[in-house]
Protein backbone atom coordinates (compact mmCIF):
# COMPACT_ATOMS: atom_id res chain seq x y z
CA UNK A 1 0.00 0.00 0.00
CA UNK A 2 1.53 3.48 -1.13
CA UNK A 3 2.14 5.44 1.57
CA UNK A 4 0.29 9.13 2.14
CA UNK A 5 2.04 12.46 1.90
CA UNK A 6 1.65 13.90 5.53
CA UNK A 7 -0.52 17.19 5.04
CA UNK A 8 1.81 20.16 5.27
CA UNK A 9 0.69 22.19 8.88
CA UNK A 10 -1.10 25.95 8.14
CA UNK A 11 1.63 28.42 9.11
CA UNK A 12 0.31 30.22 10.96
CA UNK A 13 1.02 34.36 10.91
CA UNK A 14 3.76 36.46 13.30
CA UNK A 15 1.35 38.76 14.11
CA UNK A 16 3.92 41.26 15.59
CA UNK A 17 5.02 41.44 11.85
CA UNK A 18 1.78 42.18 11.13
CA UNK A 19 1.56 46.30 9.47
CA UNK A 20 -0.40 48.84 11.93
CA UNK A 21 -3.24 49.33 9.30
CA UNK A 22 -4.39 45.84 8.77
CA UNK A 23 -4.33 45.55 12.78
CA UNK A 24 -7.84 45.37 13.87
CA UNK A 25 -8.99 48.26 15.93
CA UNK A 26 -11.91 49.84 17.98
CA UNK A 27 -14.59 51.40 16.16
CA UNK A 28 -14.31 55.15 16.56
CA UNK A 29 -17.23 57.07 18.26
CA UNK A 30 -16.73 60.17 15.81
CA UNK A 31 -15.42 61.39 12.70
CA UNK A 32 -13.94 63.99 10.80
CA UNK A 33 -16.13 65.65 8.02
CA UNK A 34 -13.89 64.39 5.54
CA UNK A 35 -14.18 61.07 7.16
CA UNK A 36 -18.00 61.39 7.33
CA UNK A 37 -18.00 62.75 3.25
CA UNK A 38 -16.59 59.12 2.51
CA UNK A 39 -19.09 57.16 4.70
CA UNK A 40 -21.87 58.92 2.84
CA UNK A 41 -20.10 58.78 -0.23
CA UNK A 42 -20.41 62.32 -1.27
CA UNK A 43 -18.24 65.07 -1.55
CA UNK A 44 -17.11 67.06 1.54
CA UNK A 45 -18.77 70.54 0.90
CA UNK A 46 -22.03 68.69 0.37
CA UNK A 47 -21.90 66.85 4.10
CA UNK A 48 -20.28 70.62 5.33
CA UNK A 49 -23.44 72.14 4.33
CA UNK A 50 -25.68 69.12 6.41
CA UNK A 51 -23.44 70.48 9.21
CA UNK A 52 -24.38 73.85 8.84
CA UNK A 53 -27.93 73.20 7.92
CA UNK A 54 -27.95 71.10 11.14
CA UNK A 55 -28.82 68.16 9.73
CA UNK A 56 -25.93 66.60 11.02
CA UNK A 57 -24.92 67.15 14.42
CA UNK A 58 -21.39 67.60 14.92
CA UNK A 59 -19.19 69.85 17.95
CA UNK A 60 -15.52 71.59 18.00
CA UNK A 61 -12.69 70.36 19.98
CA UNK A 62 -10.81 73.60 20.04
CA UNK A 63 -10.52 74.33 16.19
CA UNK A 64 -11.22 70.54 15.08
CA UNK A 65 -15.00 69.38 14.12
CA UNK A 66 -16.38 66.03 15.29
CA UNK A 67 -19.06 64.50 14.00
CA UNK A 68 -20.24 61.53 16.18
CA UNK A 69 -21.02 58.49 14.23
CA UNK A 70 -24.22 58.20 15.80
CA UNK A 71 -25.60 61.55 14.41
CA UNK A 72 -24.05 60.00 10.89
CA UNK A 73 -26.32 57.07 10.99
CA UNK A 74 -29.64 59.10 12.89
CA UNK A 75 -29.45 61.23 9.92
CA UNK A 76 -29.67 58.27 7.45
CA UNK A 77 -32.19 56.63 9.50
CA UNK A 78 -34.31 60.38 8.97
CA UNK A 79 -33.77 60.03 5.28
CA UNK A 80 -34.61 56.63 4.84
CA UNK A 81 -38.03 57.26 6.96
CA UNK A 82 -38.67 60.22 4.68
CA UNK A 83 -37.94 58.09 1.69
CA UNK A 84 -40.70 55.40 2.96
CA UNK A 85 -43.26 57.71 3.77
CA UNK A 86 -42.92 59.75 0.60
CA UNK A 87 -43.83 56.37 -1.49
CA UNK A 88 -46.57 55.61 0.95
Amino acid sequence: MPRRKATPTPIRPDVSQVPPQLKPRAPSLVVTPTEGAKILRIGYRQFYALIMSHEIDSFTIGRSRRIPVSAIEAFIARRLADAHNAAC
